[in-house]
C-alpha cells in the first residue's frame, strides 16, 4: 500500500533549509521504494552567489605584481551588469577595459600591461566557460569562452541516511538520489514545479525504519543549492 510524507520547510525549525535533518513525527518503514510524488520550490538562486562572487586579476607592472580581487555582491546579473561590476572595480588601473560582446557572447578584457587572470579560489570560472586554473593574457587581451547564465542546470535532492545504488555520482563522497533538471525554463523569481508524471524515478529500498531524514540539495557542481533560503516543499510517496 502507497504511503505519503510530506516536506515543508515552513514548518521546519531550522536555519538551513537545503542542508538540515527532518525528524519524522512518526517512524516510517520503507520496504521497497522512495519517490519524489511532487515537488514545488521557487527559484531564488542568484546568478552571483558565495560559491562564484569572486576573482582575482594580476597586473604585471614593471615594479613587480599588482593583484587586484574583484568581488561581486550576490545578486543577479545580467552579461551587460556584470561586465559593469567589473569596469567600475578595476577601470582606474592601467586603462584597463572590458566590454560583453553581444555577437560571440563572450566578455573581452583589455590593459596597457600584461594580466593574469586567476579563477582558482571561486566557481566563477564556470559563468564564463572556463577551467579553474590561472590563465595569462595574450598581447594585454584576454577573452573568455561564452557566459552562460543559466546555472545551476540541475539539482540533487539527497537523503543522505539512506543507502541506496539507484545513481552514482561521479564524486564518490558524494552520494546522489534525485537529480531534478532545471536548463533555462525556469529563471530567478519563477517556481519550478515537478510531479511523478513528469519526473518518475523510484530510489530502491530495503526495508528500512527511519525516525527522520537528511536532506541536502546540491547544485551541478555539489556545492550547497544556495536559494535565498527560501521554503519549498514536496511529497514522497513510498512503499
Amino acid at each position: 500500500m502507497k504511503k505519503y510524507l510530506l516536506i515543508d520547510t515552513k514548518y521546519i525549525n531550522t536555519t538551513n533549509k537545503y542542508n538540515f535533518r527532518y525528524y519524522l513525527p512518526n517512524s516510517i518503514n520503507i520496504k521497497k521504494y522512495l519517490k519524489i510524488s511532487y515537488l514545488y520550490m521557487p527559484r531564488m538562486n542568484y546568478m552571483i552567489n558565495s560559491n562564484n562572487n569572486m576573482f582575482k586579476i594580476i597586473f604585471h607592472v614593471p615594479y613587480g605584481e599588482n593583484p587586484q580581487e574583484v568581488n561581486f555582491l550576490e545578486q543577479v546579473y545580467t552579461p551587460l551588469s556584470l561586465v559593469e561590476a567589473i569596469r567600475t572595480r578595476l577601470a582606474p588601473y592601467y586603462n584597463f577595459n572590458i566590454i560583453y560582446n553581444q555577437f560571440t557572447y563572450k566578455i573581452e578584457m583589455s590593459c596597457d600591461v600584461k594580466f593574469d587572470l586567476d579563477f582558482t579560489n571561486s566557481n566563477f570560472h564556470n559563468l564564463i566557460g572556463l577551467d579553474k586554473k590561472l590563465y595569462s593574457s595574450i598581447d594585454n587581451k584576454f577573452i573568455t569562452n561564452c557566459i552562460n547564465f543559466n546555472q545551476p542546470s540541475y539539482i540533487t535532492i539527497n537523503f543522505q541516511n539512506i543507502t541506496t545504488n539507484n545513481l552514482i555520482s561521479n564524486n564518490p563522497s558524494i552520494q546522489s538520489n534525485f537529480i531534478i533538471p532545471l536548463g533555462s525554463k525556469v529563471l530567478f523569481g519563477e517556481i519550478l514545479s515537478y510531479t511523478k508524471d513528469l519526473y518518475d524515478v523510484e530510489m530502491s529500498v530495503d526495508n528500512i525504519n527511519l525516525h527522520y531524514l537528511d536532506i541536502v540539495i546540491l547544485d551541478d557542481n555539489n556545492n550547497e543549492f544556495q536559494n535565498n533560503n527560501s521554503n519549498w516543499y514536496c511529497l514522497l510517496e513510498f512503499i
